[in-house]
């Protein structure tokens, strides 16, 4: 019977040590199947989210036995000619990886550059690496990239006058903004007192300011909800939103008051509010998966607001991954507008988030793939869920109204990238984000 034996655990962790890193570049790490014999693994270069086919052939040595003549600097690892040869005469660009597993740290030397600047290593199979310079870390990618294009910079990275290129935001414009905000005095002090008093019906947005209660809703009405928590014996004061656009401590006040209007709108439409980390997120429907189509680019797209988690090899519910965004509504010069920044969520059963150690690697390395064609379909997603299926973002829809707009602002700059155009046509296919994520977690055995 085969053993498992310290040194296979040490080789386990230099291979994951290098999933990680590499992910978390953004390129692919596939390793080679245990029955070849060879080279470990190979690292695939990813521009813009697609696979470049630019291949990195990669030999990793774990164990501190190969850190000789180790000091702070530096250290060398010895091998033997046959094996040297077998890597500098590969087809592909070869990276030579050093794992330490007692400080966890990746050391890697390209094999053919080092062997033709120090030609000696042939002979006695010494090579040297420097522990600053070849530490293989995150912003290590560049340098990847240097080994398969060199000095040269491609040609699709090349900045052109000639071209101007079209920059898309994750701002949506305000297309009607509330005109006026009713208040009346009050003697509750914090949000919860009022929404006591309002019971179990409706509770329209509302702001404490000045001890008073702050609402766009038409508060004169003898039948408006929030008079509960107002004194009533004075005359309702009505104020304009453009005086409080004219001061700066006001402005902070009707930012706060659109965002609370924003957080009824989304209750309406399922959403969960994460007051903690002031994101939203989507909850499964009836404890299971459910699918929300949408237009997308050039076609109808679906997606799971909302996936369950499964262990494969025991079919137990690992955690549940959520769509969400950070949404709040900011104002540039005289223009306003809904800023929303797309995320995901890990929650055990929908309320209990999942510990940041639990899923840190997984969510870094999947926003770490994550380039403008997928942030656009996420926003595309968004956009189409805060709509409801309308033509606008109808987030206040009282006597007067907030309304946002579906057209995400762009502008033209007076430059692009040559050879960086991406028809965003029908061939351009949809992809399940939340199913790839729980490959992250099956691939990295996430708890």
């Amino acid at each position: 019977m085969k053993k498992w034996t310290h040194q296979d655990t040490t080789a386990h962790r230099g291979i994951a040590k290098i999933y990680r890193v590499v992910t978390d570049m953004g390129y692919i790490w596939r390793p080679t199947p245990n029955s070849d014999v060879g080279l470990d693994g190979e690292i695939e270069l990813v521009e813009d989210r697609a696979a470049t086919a630019k291949v990195i052939k990669v030999q990793v040595k774990s164990g501190v036995s190969y850190f000789r003549k180790e000091d702070q600097r530096s250290f060398e690892m010895h091998t033997t000619k046959d094996d040297l040869d077998y890597w500098r005469l590969a087809n592909n660009p070869v990276l030579l990886v050093v794992y330490h597993p007692e400080k966890d740290s990746l050391f890697a030397i390209h094999i053919q550059a080092y062997t033709q600047a120090h030609p000696e290593c042939r002979e006695t199979g010494i090579i040297r690496f420097d522990k600053n310079e070849d530490l293989l870390i995150e912003d290590s990618a560049p340098r990847l990239r240097s080994i398969v294009f060199g000095d040269k910079v491609p040609q699709r990275l090349l900045l052109s006058g000639k071209k101007r290129e079209k920059l898309r935001s994750n701002l949506l414009p305000v297309l009607q903004n509330l005109e006026f905000v009713y208040s009346l005095p009050t003697t509750c002090l914090e949000k919860y007192e009022v929404r006591v008093l309002l019971g179990s019906g409706p509770k329209p947005p509302f702001i404490l300011k000045e001890n008073r209660i702050w609402t766009p809703s038409y508060l004169p009405a003898e039948d408006s909800p929030l008079r509960v928590a107002c004194e009533t014996n004075e005359e309702v004061r009505i104020t304009a939103v453009s005086d409080w656009m004219e001061d700066s401590s006001r402005e902070l006040w009707l930012v706060e008051l659109l965002n609370a209007c924003l957080q009824k709108h989304c209750a309406r439409l399922g959403l969960i509010f994460d007051k903690k980390h002031a994101r939203f997120y989507a909850l499964p429907k009836n404890g299971k998966e459910w699918w929300f189509s949408y237009p997308s680019i050039q076609n109808t797209a679906k997606r799971r607001p909302a996936f369950p988690s499964h262990r494969r090899a025991t079919g137990e519910l690992r955690c549940w991954i959520h769509q969400s965004a950070r949404l709040k509504f900011e104002r540039l010069g005289p223009h306003w507008f809904l800023k929303i920044i797309p995320g995901y969520v890990f929650t055990h059963d929908g309320e209990r988030f999942l510990d940041a150690t639990e899923v840190g690697r997984v969510a870094t390395g999947k926003k770490a793939r994550e380039r403008n064609l997928v942030v656009l379909r996420h926003l595309l997603f968004w956009r189409e869920f805060l709509s409801d299926g309308d033509g606008a973002i109808t987030v206040f829809p009282g006597s007067q109204k907030l309304v946002v707009a579906k057209e995400f602002l762009e502008c033209l700059a007076a430059f692009g990238i040559e050879g960086d155009s991406l028809e965003l046509g029908s061939g351009v296919p949809e992809e399940d984000d939340l199913a790839e994520i729980d490959q992250f977690f099956e691939d990295g055995d996430g708890k």
